[in-house]
């Protein structure tokens, strides 16, 4: 198992999106989904990271940073890798990067029909927050923060 940095601009990538953006149409079809599109997961501000099984891709999340907050985006891994901790290690990988960066919390939106993603970001101490921009509230979604350093820090 490895967990890397990578373009997301890679047709094997896309074609991994592709397939978690269907997956999350079909559980909540009635939202519009507040997605970004592949070209600007690419930006300076995001670290896109991917999970590998034996060479093969099962996984991602981008960390896209902000003004010391970053913003968790686009976590996806495959329904037949679920339960390997391969999220687990997305996740502590992007808090790691976000430290890397100089980030001091990171948040994120999460679907109220994702109760194992919701128990995978409560047991690495994601607390309920309010809502905050670009989102508005609404009763699909709920929104999570962390606090990953003390003291919010510059960037040197």
């Amino acid at each position: 198992m490895s967990v890397a940095l990578a373009d997301p601009d890679m047709p094997e990538i896309a074609a991994l999106l592709a397939e978690r953006d269907a997956y999350f149409a079909a559980l909540y079809p009635e939202r519009d989904t507040t997605l970004l599109p592949v070209a600007s997961l690419a930006g300076p501000e995001v670290s896109f990271l991917i999970v590998r099984v034996g060479g093969r891709l099962m996984g991602c999340g981008a960390l896209i940073a902000g003004n010391r907050v970053g913003e968790l985006k686009r976590f996806y891994v495959r329904p037949g890798a679920r339960r390997l901790g391969l999220a687990a290690r997305l996740l502590a990988a992007a808090e790691r990067r976000a430290a890397q960066l100089g980030l001091w919390r990171l948040r994120l939106e999460v679907g109220r029909r994702q109760p194992a993603a919701i128990a995978l970001y409560s047991r690495a101490g994601y607390r309920p927050i309010r809502c905050f921009r670009p989102y508005r509230p609404d009763l699909v979604c709920t929104f999570r923060g962390k606090t990953i350093r003390s003291s919010p820090a510059r960037r040197t």
